[in-house]
């Protein structure tokens, strides 16, 4: 159905080469939110060891794991983020140098007339 041409992943790579930096960082992203979601469920198992206390010993386990639980939601947020947006940059950039590559200045002005 679909003609498939065997590209070299070196040529691949290459062709990313000017936006490597945007790549990384995502990656780093990716990386760090991913390790954010069983960081989770690690605080959630720890807040239920606190919560098996004493009830005198509870409320300073309670608050203490609140105050890391609003960092790690925060820590979450920023790094979700980022992921999203450094790859769709990526995306924007490729699309961006697809048609800068593909057309030819006149080509630009052809439906302005």
């Amino acid at each position: 159905m679909f003609d498939c041409v065997q590209v070299p992943l070196g040529r691949i790579i290459a062709k990313n080469a000017p936006e490597w930096w945007i790549i990384a960082l995502g990656l780093i992203a990716a990386a760090i939110s991913g390790t954010l979601f069983p960081a989770f469920a690690v605080f959630f198992g720890e807040v239920l060891a606190v919560l098996a206390l004493p009830p005198g010993q509870v409320l300073d386990g309670v608050h203490l794991w609140a105050g890391l639980f609003i960092i790690l939601a925060i820590a979450s947020g920023v790094f979700n983020f980022l992921k999203v947006w450094l790859y769709s940059c990526h995306v924007f950039w490729l699309k961006l140098m697809a048609i800068h590559i593909s057309t030819s200045p006149s080509d630009l002005y052809r439906d302005l007339d």
